[in-house]
């Protein structure tokens, strides 16, 4: 089921780059799902489905079967952090994320958490500004609780491409 492969953070401004990854052989209608914000959340807590600490966006489009899904969010104006990344979909003045943030996104009609991402400060891990998270093709995925091993980080931001479909997949 479709899931977040790729996370970039701005280091000068509040630009992000999400990418999902559809690794089933079916396209997916993204009009069923929202990835909310949960900024500043408590380590360990169950990610909310609802009444996010940020704001949510309700995203639209098709992913492809097999194929990467490109979205970009600003905060306070428009975003061309990365002019070489062409956004599948674009959202400007939505929340931001740093230090204690967590991503969720959510299936509306299931009513289900279907992946996870987040950046805490415990335990040492999280980064406030300028870096990338890559899910790793051996990580088990997509799933609602995050795990810090099932990911690559750097602390510093680089604008390259996530897309991990030419790879061996992820477990489902």
């Amino acid at each position: 089921d479709l899931m977040f492969t790729g996370i970039y953070d701005d280091f000068i401004s509040s630009c992000h780059y999400f990418e999902l990854f559809n690794p089933t052989g079916v396209d997916i209608d993204l009009s069923n799902y929202t990835i909310g914000f949960d900024n500043n959340f408590v380590l360990g807590s169950t990610p909310p489905t609802s009444g996010f600490s940020g704001l949510s966006i309700n995203l639209s489009g098709i992913v492809a079967a097999e194929s990467t899904f490109m979205i970009r969010v600003s905060f306070g104006g428009p975003c061309n952090s990365c002019p070489t990344i062409v956004p599948d979909l674009s959202f400007e003045n939505n929340s931001g994320i740093n230090f204690d943030d967590r991503l969720v996104l959510f299936n509306n009609v299931t009513s289900v958490v279907k992946d996870v991402w987040q950046n805490h400060t415990t335990p040492g891990i999280g980064f406030d500004k300028g870096y990338i998270f890559k899910r790793k093709v051996t990580a088990t995925a997509p799933t609602s609780l995050f795990n810090l091993a099932d990911w690559d980080y750097n602390a510093t931001e680089d604008c390259f491409g996530f897309a991990i479909s030419s790879t061996v997949l992820p477990n489902i």
